[in-house]
């Protein structure tokens, strides 16, 4: 892609703070409440790779049981999940909708996507001719958003991530926008976002072992 686009998308959300703000509070608002799990949910096939890096993201910057200072956290910090499109709406919606862990999702939509894809005619099987002159696209949009609004009405938490078209552009600001949205919610909730100790741990009990069997 083009590093020069990814970079300018970047850039952008570094003055975005209005935004950056806005996620931190409803990730810090879904923590009190005890949700244990954040569903990241793709419906944007470009993310594909974007996804596993956020989970990384997350999961070492956020998943600390020690403030600064030592103390244990006083608020715990969620699980990330990352799930794409309508396959995982029946792989793990049914978890997300009644499993005893409270989860929050975030649904990440692209707009143009809508008007992707060939335009169905609904006579291709008996009994969709509903289907009629659908771009296939939003056949894809009206199940994302039916799946957000079954999980609302489930009671789960959700959150929309939505642009306008993907872009090397697009990619570099949701990069930077979440860089700084995990930032912030280091300094909310007092945690060292930038180590890792419990990754460090284990590399060191590995060495250890690998160090014994050699002798």
């Amino acid at each position: 892609m083009d590093l020069k686009a990814i970079r300018e998308g970047a850039k952008r959300a570094l003055t975005d703070r209005k935004n950056v703000e806005g996620l931190a509070t409803k990730f810090v608002a879904s923590f009190e409440r005890g949700e244990a799990v954040t569903a990241f949910w793709s419906y944007v096939d470009e993310l594909h790779s974007f996804l596993p890096w956020l989970q990384q993201l997350w999961a070492e910057s956020l998943g600390k049981s020690k403030q600064r200072n030592g103390k244990r956290c006083a608020v715990v910090t969620s699980v990330p999940t990352i799930y794409e499109g309508t396959c995982d709406q029946h792989s793990v919606l049914q978890q997300l909708m009644e499993g005893l862990t409270p989860a929050a999702v975030v649904f990440f939509r692209e707009k143009m996507k809508r008007s992707a894809g060939p335009q169905l005619t609904g006579n291709t099987i008996g009994g969709y001719s509903y289907l009629n002159s659908f771009h296939l696209g939003e056949v894809f949009d009206t199940q994302s958003r039916s799946t957000e609004q079954a999980l609302k009405e489930a009671g789960r938490t959700t959150i929309d991530i939505e642009f306008e078209q993907f872009s090397a552009s697009t990619l570099g600001h949701l990069m930077m926008t979440f860089e700084l949205v995990i930032g912030a919610l280091g300094e909310l909730l007092d945690i060292d976002v930038f180590n890792q100790p419990g990754v460090e741990l284990g590399k060191k009990i590995t060495k250890a072992k690998l160090q014994k069997t050699a002798q």
